[in-house]
């Protein structure tokens, strides 16, 4: 980490997302990238930055489908996705390898002891 360009943990999304990841790099490369391509179609589609919320259900349903089928293999990797929504605030959100998504109860200084489910 002390030389530029060597952390491969930490990806941005957008100018208000970003996901640090967690697990074999390759597959989290693969999910930092669907996770960009999901925001920038919204932002095409719709003509405002994706909220937090359906990012996180976009990237966990992405990494939900690769357990579904046994010809695939599954992710090895958990995403921590960071969000900043002017209406929500700063939101933090975790995928794990099942396709899970959870909202975290510590959010910049605020502190709620559990992990709730999104869906």
């Amino acid at each position: 980490m002390l030389e530029p360009g060597t952390n491969t943990r930490t990806h941005p999304v957008s100018k208000h997302a970003g996901v640090a990841l967690s697990g074999v790099a390759a597959d989290g490369r693969q999910v930092a990238l669907r996770a960009q391509g999901e925001a920038l179609g919204y932002r095409n589609t719709y003509g405002s930055p994706i909220p937090g919320k359906i990012l996180c259900d976009r990237v966990a349903s992405y990494v939900h489908a690769f357990n579904l089928y046994w010809y695939v293999r599954p992710f090895g990797c958990v995403t921590l996705l960071a969000t900043f929504d002017d209406e929500e605030g700063p939101a933090l959100y975790a995928i794990d390898p099942a396709g899970g998504a959870f909202v975290s109860g510590i959010v910049w200084g605020l502190f709620w002891p559990f992990w709730g489910l999104v869906f």
